[in-house]
């Protein structure tokens, strides 16, 4: 579940700022860095604001607003590089510092 904040990009339902409740229950404030539509699905990245952690998200609407659904194995990877390809074409963000968050250390190419 995700409480927005103010509107982010083509989601007038997507906010730049976003709060998280994760399943243990604990809520996490984060930035949304980026929406990407990959085959017919959107997924979303944000950063934890205190974690420095980066989460990715299937988005996915349903009669009560958007669901963030956890995405895995090579949907994951899939995802978490292109996010990557967006990074490296934005000046803003280092491709260093972005990949050290989105890529576990053993992660298999």
């Amino acid at each position: 579940m995700a409480r927005l904040d103010e509107p982010f990009g083509y989601y007038p339902e997507i906010h730049d700022m976003i709060t998280l409740e994760l399943e243990s229950g604990e809520e996490v404030r984060c930035e949304v860095t980026g929406v990407v539509k990959i085959d017919e699905n959107d997924y979303i990245a944000v950063v934890a604001e205190d974690k420095d952690e980066v989460y990715i998200y299937k988005i996915s609407e349903t009669k009560d607003g958007l669901k963030f659904d956890n995405i895995f194995d090579e949907e994951y990877q899939i995802v978490a590089e292109k996010f990557l390809e967006l990074a490296e074409e934005d000046e803003e963000v280092e491709k260093d510092d972005f990949d050290k968050e989105l890529i576990p250390d053993d992660w298999e190419e």
